[in-house]
């Protein structure tokens, strides 16, 4: 089983190794982009496939949690009480 928490360390721990920042502005650009790239791999356009877009849009997205303290676990239990509990609004 993978460890989130573990896994968000070393993501953040590569960004630091590559220079790639993880503040709320360069995250929300990396973040947008890998959510567009992996759209668009839906589409069947470009090179790479839906399941590597998305591990990129995990990436970013790990690491910007571990950049700025918050738990993937917690975000994890969170999405689990959302999905385990009655019909809410869409989100």
């Amino acid at each position: 089983m993978i460890d989130l928490n573990d896994l968000a360390r070393r993501a953040l721990e590569t960004c630091r190794r590559q220079g790639w920042k993880r503040t709320w502005l360069h995250s929300g650009c990396y973040l947008h982009l890998e959510v567009s790239e992996f759209i668009e791999a839906l589409r069947g356009k470009g090179d790479s496939t839906p399941g590597e877009e998305a591990a990129d849009v995990l990436f970013v997205l790990l690491s910007t949690l571990e950049e700025h303290g918050i738990s993937s676990s917690e975000v994890f239990r969170t999405l689990d009480q959302r999905v385990s509990t009655e019909k809410k609004e869409p989100l």
